[in-house]
């Protein structure tokens, strides 16, 4: 019996390799069946890649894929795409080839794989509908037309640089689609123009638009660049918030520089009598950081040149000496008060401007506390253009002498203008407002910004922060159901937050965000990444959101911010509710600038913070790429009441 069972079982095991030899030849034919009736229907586009591994062999029949793709459009096209030829004359097809070439091919669901063989002489087949063509090119319609969008909303608020940001990427994706002459875009009015030709325009309009005057010069004799001058830039008299730009110094572009509420710096080996300043419109680095897309498109796509970015700034005869003190003073304090509070409050409402101007009246520090804080100041303000930073320490506690240190470390800190220093009683001390400052980093980049100084009891500096833009501020003050210690107590919060990220103050963010705070990031997502898993209940949208521990969000910024040079954080367009119950419980729905030395982006920060105790305490985190509703500071405060 044992013989026999020995016997069946060599008997099997030799006719195993005959058997799975069979069975692969017929899945061999199977395959080549389906790939030679692919091949040869008219309805499919396909394309066979050939290469020594799978991944070289499917690069192989992408590349093929994508020319077949390109014949297919480039037929379609009965008249030529709007966008000019360029000086190297090329064909429609060359042109179309660049657009094509611009679209992640891989990511999309309709096109299908089929290994016909394996490696090492591997072959790969790829392969799509041919009338599901015009899927490559919807999603991308659809996003050209929603940066319009945003940029509209964006010049509606007066948010220039933000309106120019939009516009400009909405361009560049609009040169990369092969049928740009036919997409239309709908306006406020109601009405409809072609896209080209009318972000063309809105462009140039808005770079015509912005205007440069220097408002002060200031000269350091031991300074690499003695000579700086203060600008004004602005837009139809309104400050622009956030600007980059870039000046020539008379032997090359310096840049860029973030302008902030409509100041800016250039910094000069020499006195100038004029000097050519340029606009950033591009706003490639966030461009790459924030969206995939627009990053593929500007590695094949060169952008839009616009001449009227760059224009020539004349100085004033009268400024081309070092004017008197009295007359910069004076200088100054207008410009202050042109960028404080004139034009760009002037964007809100009459009744709104005259409640802002009241809650700053209501909050002046006594004229007596004044003076003796302003001594201080000039000590402080003293010790920074001097660099003699330790001659002022005991005018700081310990932990407000500490962030000095780190605001002074933050970048090569020199005082811009003479400060125009304004006081505010709190509950907690004093805040002054603000020394204007300019912080210099590797590579020419350079931020403007303005410093706010917060005193104890004891009249002693406990800490200091980046004041928030004006528009941002405005925002707060002008809510009349507040009383004045909320709304300041609520500016305060964001400056705090905002500089904590710029000062790498991880044990500050530790601090404020609750042992179960809910962290969330939100990522819109193409219809191919997309999984039901993937989204929150209550979302409708295409998005994926990661959600993180307390601990492994600080972690995640411990190593962000061991890789970076400087943060830089700027807020804008904030949407806040306060609790019904009269609590200094706040949902807050902010835009976010994010700056650094290798990455940037832009989106919207929610909050959902308890401001009742000593520190503030953040329950509530979230960041999106696109304004949602569904995480509107409203829909947050509902849900928690």
């Amino acid at each position: 019996m044992e013989v026999k069972q020995r016997t069946l079982l060599l008997c099997i095991l030799l006719c195993l390799p005959i058997v799975l030899q069979a069975q692969r030849l017929r899945e061999k034919k199977l395959i080549e069946e389906q790939v030679s009736a692919i091949r040869n229907d008219p309805e499919y586009l396909s394309a066979v890649g050939l290469g020594e591994s799978i991944e070289e062999a499917d690069r192989q029949a992408l590349a093929a894929l994508s020319s077949q793709i390109t014949v297919c459009v480039s037929s379609q096209l009965d008249v030529q795409t709007s966008v000019e030829q360029s000086a190297d004359n090329f064909s429609k097809t060359d042109r179309v080839n660049s657009q094509i070439k611009t679209y992640s091919i891989t990511n999309l669901p309709n096109v299908k794989r089929i290994e016909i063989s394996e490696e090492p002489e591997a072959q790969v087949l790829r392969y799509m509908r041919a009338d599901e063509v015009d899927q490559l090119f919807k999603d991308r319609e659809d996003k050209i037309k929603n940066y319009a969008k945003m940029g509209m909303a964006q010049e509606a608020r007066m948010q220039i640089a933000d309106a120019l940001r939009y516009y400009s990427w909405s361009l560049t994706l609009l040169l990369s689609h092969p049928r740009d002459a036919s997409i239309v875009l709908d306006l406020p009015d109601g009405t409809s123009m072609p896209a080209k030709p009318w972000l063309d325009s809105k462009i140039n309009e808005i770079l015509n638009g912005i205007t440069v005057k220097v408002t002060d010069a200031q000269e350091q004799e031991d300074a690499e660049c003695p000579y700086t001058l203060l600008l004004n830039i602005s837009y139809r008299d309104y400050p622009v918030s956030n600007l980059d730009y870039y000046f020539h110094n008379g032997q090359t572009y310096i840049g860029p520089i973030s302008a902030k509420d409509g100041r800016g710096v250039a910094d000069f080996y020499e006195y100038p009598q004029d000097f050519r300043f340029r606009c950033e419109y591009n706003f490639r680095s966030q461009a790459e950081n924030l969206d995939r897309e627009l990053r593929s498109v500007l590695e094949h796509i060169k952008p839009q040149h616009f001449p009227t970015a760059t224009q020539t700034v004349v100085l004033d005869t009268k400024m081309k000496k070092l004017q008197k003190e009295a007359q910069k003073a004076r200088q100054t304090d207008q410009a202050v008060e042109m960028v404080s509070t004139g034009n760009v409050a002037s964007v809100v409402e009459t009744a709104q401007q005259e409640e802002i101007l009241r809650v700053q009246e209501a909050v002046s520090a006594p004229p007596t506390q004044e003076s003796l804080l302003t001594e201080c100041m000039q000590q402080v303000e003293q010790a920074v253009r001097d660099k003699k930073y330790e001659a002022v320490r005991s005018l700081f506690t310990e932990e407000g002498y500490n962030m000095f240190e780190q605001l002074i470390a933050y970048g090569n800190a020199t005082v811009i203008a003479p400060p125009n220093y304004k006081f505010m009683q709190v509950e907690d001390g004093y805040l002054c407002k603000s020394i204007p400052m300019q912080f210099k980093f590797k590579n020419n980049k350079t931020l403007v910004e303005d410093v706010t100084f917060r005193f104890s009891p004891e009249n002693k500096i406990s800490s200091l922060a980046f004041t928030l833009n004006k528009i941002a501020e405005n925002d707060i003050l002008k809510m009349q159901s507040w009383d004045e210690d909320s709304r300041i107590s609520l500016i305060r919060f964001l400056e705090d937050y905002q500089t904590a990220y710029a000062l790498k103050r991880l044990d500050y963010i530790e601090s404020i965000f609750s042992e179960d705070a809910w962290i969330i990031t939100g990522t819109v997502l193409k219809k191919a990444e997309l999984k039901t898993e993937d989204r929150i209940s209550f979302d409708s949208r295409n998005v994926r959101y990661t959600t993180y521990t307390k601990k492994e969000y600080i972690d995640k910024l411990r190593i962000s911010f061991a890789g970076k040079e400087f943060i830089n954080l700027r807020f804008e367009d904030n949407d806040v509710r306060k609790d019904a119950r009269g609590q200094e419980i706040y949902a807050i729905q902010i835009k976010q600038d994010y700056y650094s030395n290798n990455y940037g982006d832009t989106g919207y920060l929610t909050l959902l913070v308890d401001l009742r105790g000593d520190l503030p305490i953040i329950h509530i985190r979230v960041w999106q790429e696109q304004k949602d509703e569904e995480f509107s500071a409203a829909r947050f405060l509902g849900s928690l009441q």
